[in-house]
């Protein structure tokens, strides 16, 4: 079946937009959004593929479902995801085998999207010599937040911070 491939492929699509988007420097290095509109596109065209199959091809069509829910997520269209998301709840509740399912998939919190920071990818690249004398200086940052049921954070704030000069963050 076409399904699992397309999801992949729009997953890699997502994933070429959101590194070239954190690796850019200026307005001008910003990916062009036609990456995000094939992997929806390509998420579309999973779901379709699923739903051209019988009910026992539920699996599938969670999977597709979201994919597509995630997206809208990670592209900032809420209402739109709550619709997949809402689906997907439906049909994962239809039939009491699918609880399992249901429970991995819209009652575990999981990230969407995981980002390395800066220092971890100079450390595990290229020549580390400057790195190993530079003079890092050592701090916290306490903050505050909810996960909500998709592993989006929401109600961000910060509750403590030193040196006190990075409260600009």
């Amino acid at each position: 079946m076409l399904s699992q491939p397309l999801i992949a492929l729009g997953g890699s699509h997502q994933a070429e937009y959101f590194h070239e988007y954190l690796n850019a420097n200026s307005e001008e290095e910003l990916p062009d959004t036609k990456l995000l509109e094939k992997a929806e596109q390509f998420f579309r065209e999973a779901l379709e593929y699923a739903q051209l199959g019988d009910i026992s091809n539920w699996r599938t069509i969670s999977d597709a479902q979201l994919a597509i829910a995630d997206h809208y997520v990670l592209t900032e269209q809420p209402v739109r995801a709550r619709r997949f998301y809402r689906d997907t709840w439906q049909l994962l509740s239809a039939a009491p085998e699918r609880a399992e399912a249901r429970r991995d998939q819209l009652e575990t919190l999981k990230p969407l999207w995981q980002v390395t920071p800066d220092l971890t990818v100079a450390l595990a690249e290229g020549d580390n010599s400057d790195l190993e004398s530079a003079e890092f200086e050592t701090g916290y940052i306490a903050v505050r937040f909810t996960v909500n049921r998709r592993g989006r954070l929401t109600n961000i704030g910060l509750l403590d911070i030193e040196p006190e000069r990075n409260a600009a963050i």
